[in-house]
């Protein structure tokens, strides 16, 4: 009995000097229970407080973030050369579509009727499908 008390003791002083760690056998749940119920109710609400500002304040950083994150900024000059560029693309665009030939639906059916290589079903989808497409709408 006295052994076991002399190892007891040794452990409580060595534990208090930092040298060896003493490990609950309590639930996290129950531990934070005794914790909290240690508390007054002023410390409670301190650190409810706290917390909550806390996250208030995390949420408030990462929108503010966000917002930045969306932003960029360009010397005048480059501004300028990136708008002469996208002009220049649109107008690029612009004058490649208008000057593909746009045949008639039926012109484009008899073609493909003439070859003798689609049925005359391929042929009435095909028709139906340029007539809902925008060629058809054009």
């Amino acid at each position: 009995m006295a052994l076991r008390a002399k190892a007891s003791e040794f452990r409580r002083e060595a534990a208090a000097a930092g040298a060896i760690r003493t490990v609950s056998t309590m639930s996290p749940e129950k531990a934070a229970e005794q914790k909290f119920a240690a508390w007054s109710p002023n410390v409670f609400l301190r650190w409810v407080l706290i917390q909550l500002t806390r996250i208030y304040f995390l949420s408030i950083l990462r929108n503010i973030n966000a917002y930045f994150m969306n932003k960029i900024t360009l010397p005048k000059s480059e501004y300028v050369k990136l708008r002469k560029r996208a002009a220049a693309y649109q107008k690029l665009i612009g004058s490649l579509f208008k000057s593909v030939v746009h045949d008639s639906i039926e012109d484009v059916v008899s073609d493909f009727r003439k070859t003798d290589l689609y049925t005359e079903g391929f042929l009435k989808d095909l028709k139906g499908g340029l007539q809902k497409s925008s060629l058809g709408k054009s």
